[in-house]
């Protein structure tokens, strides 16, 4: 069986990014990893500080998104610009989802995040590729 410390290097490990949310809505976790893609410290991201990284097209949607879901405690999954430790925003994949205590009580979410931003721009350059935006015609037949 594992325990606690050992779930604790699993999750610092971890490729994603990876946050908690308490009962509050308010994050109080940010693993390794979303803290080096971000370059911020714990204490910047806490509560609600990491929406400071979302880009301001995104911002309304994406709290709407989560707040939505956690006050139905159902799972989400949503795509939103992220702040990178170099200024560049990055597209970002994060599905939340509710966790519970022993006694079946609901504490929160707890997310996963990954960078999506190759993906996201390969299927805008396919789309730019097969697509005449001058004409609005597709030159794919």
């Amino acid at each position: 069986m594992i325990d606690l410390e050992q779930y604790k290097v699993i999750v610092e490990a971890a490729p994603n990014l990876i946050w908690r949310s308490n009962l509050t809505t308010e994050c109080d976790y940010f693993n390794k990893t979303w803290l080096a893609f971000t370059g911020r410290t714990m204490e910047q991201e806490y509560g609600f500080g990491w929406a400071e990284g979302v880009h301001p097209e995104d911002l309304d949607r994406c709290v709407s998104i989560y707040l939505d879901s956690f006050s139905k405690q159902e799972s989400f999954e949503m795509n939103y610009r992220l702040k990178r430790y170099d200024g560049k925003y990055r597209w970002i994949n994060d599905r939340g989802v509710p966790f519970f205590d022993n006694d079946g009580a609901f504490c929160g979410f707890i997310g996963s995040c990954m960078d999506i931003t190759d993906n996201i721009e390969g299927q805008q350059f396919r789309f730019m590729a097969q697509y005449d935006m001058l004409c609005n015609i597709s030159t794919r037949q």
